[in-house]
């Protein structure tokens, strides 16, 4: 509850201070490559995909070149193996799948470091994301016979739709061309027993 309130306040204060700022603002959209480690007791399975996303900084003070970001990112992730199983009391491979879909809102704070005459420049931040599971398919087939779980289900992972994490970053800009580098992880798990790492490259375009 605590950081959920904590998180609460970050984001008020983030949009406080749009209202009051006079420095000029940017957008930004970008195609990424995501990988995300969901981590249990007994294994990690690494999931691999890719997101799109848009991102609008606002200007917080006139002097400086601070901001606060928000928007949205939509990406998946998709992890297959094979692992052991029974099947029909027969101990065999069992081909196991898993498939996902987030919707994610970032509130990040970013500070801009122009140099080389204003043509390039390095912007860190760091901030909070507030993150929508909207699919979390684990599927499981073997001989000939396959069957699909979903990870909300009590019966499946009854995993959270709802999570709420923070990560870190940094974009390099050139022109209007940018390539950035994203970590993080969640205060709200994805399962009770199940932690995330989130990474991603984004290259994307400025205007």
């Amino acid at each position: 509850m605590k950081k959920t309130m904590l998180a609460i306040a970050f984001a008020s204060m983030a949009f406080a201070g749009v209202n009051t700022a006079s420095a000029e603002g940017y957008n930004r959209v970008g195609l990424s490559y995501d990988l995300e480690s969901m981590s249990a007791s007994d294994d990690t399975y690494s999931l691999n995909g890719f997101g799109v996303s848009y991102i609008h900084g606002f200007g917080v003070s006139s002097s400086h070149p601070m901001f606060v970001e928000t928007g949205i990112k939509m990406y998946t992730g998709f992890y297959g193996d094979k692992i052991m199983g029974f099947y029909d009391d027969d101990i065999m491979n069992v081909n196991m799948n898993i498939t996902k879909l987030t919707f994610e809102v970032p509130v990040n704070f970013t500070y801009k470091f122009p140099f080389a005459a204003n043509k390039m420049a390095i912007s860190p931040y760091a901030g909070l994301n507030f993150k929508f599971n909207t699919v979390a398919d684990l599927k499981m087939s073997a001989g000939g016979y396959s069957e699909t779980v979903s990870m909300f289900d009590k019966d499946g992972m009854d995993a959270n739709v709802v999570q709420l994490g923070w990560h870190i970053g940094a974009n390099y800009q050139y022109s209007r061309f940018f390539a950035g580098l994203n970590f993080g992880t969640d205060f709200i798990r994805f399962a009770e027993d199940v932690n995330t790492l989130n990474f991603s490259i984004t290259l994307g375009y400025c205007f």
